[in-house]
């Protein structure tokens, strides 16, 4: 319940530093119904993302992963992250996460934003 309501509380609330940053504007609209990307941010059917770029997939503290992730071997970088938000489940159909975003612009604001988040 606690996570539906920060999921509804984040859709309700201007975020003036989204305003700011199209690549979190990008985020919030894209992926913020599932994830946070803040330092110590919550879990929610999706993991925190700070600090996912860079790291080993699965590997999130505190998420219960698939097994498609809690086994994969490889890292989160510009390619991999692409290649994930252009069509998750391709390549990896047992995934949990089903998304497609066919636009390479907003993947590559998305991907920016992730990068910076450490």
């Amino acid at each position: 319940m606690a996570a539906l309501f920060g999921v509804l509380l984040m859709a309700a609330t201007p975020c003036a530093a989204a305003d700011d940053d199209p690549g979190r504007a990008q985020f919030v609209r894209s992926c913020g119904a599932c994830h946070t990307a803040e330092r110590g941010g919550a879990n929610f059917s999706g993991p925190n993302l700070f600090g996912v770029y860079g790291r080993r997939a699965g590997t999130a503290e505190g998420f219960g992963y698939s097994n498609t992730l809690a086994k994969a071997d490889w890292t989160w970088n510009e390619r991999a992250l692409d290649r994930w938000l252009a069509d998750s489940r391709k390549g990896h159909p047992m995934a949990e996460m089903a998304y497609r975003q066919p636009d390479a612009v907003k993947r590559a604001l998305v991907i920016q934003y992730l990068a910076k988040m450490k």
